[in-house]
């Protein structure tokens, strides 16, 4: 083998290990994309079920307003809790 040939193969050789390592590392990067992306969508479960709880409080409340509103004796702890988390 000629020097000519050697460094031709020296060459190659490089650029195949360096072809594999950019690979490896696009490789990686999908894997934390598609980690990224699967938090993401929990963040996005978790979140609607924190605005779907918000909303049904946010009912409850006003319902537990009403009562107290629209009655003349004034209600225990346990009674608001009861109408706050009673379902309809």
């Amino acid at each position: 083998m000629t020097n000519f040939e050697a460094a031709a193969q020296c060459t190659i050789d490089h650029n195949r290990r360096l072809w594999a390592s950019r690979r490896f590392l696009a490789e990686q990067a999908a894997a934390h994309l598609d980690d990224a992306a699967a938090i993401l969508a929990e963040i996005d479960d978790e979140w609607e079920a924190m605005e779907n709880n918000h909303a049904r409080l946010r009912h409850h409340v006003r319902r537990l307003q009403q009562k107290l509103a629209t009655d003349d004796k004034p209600l225990s702890i346990g009674e608001r809790f009861d109408i706050i988390t009673r379902k309809k």
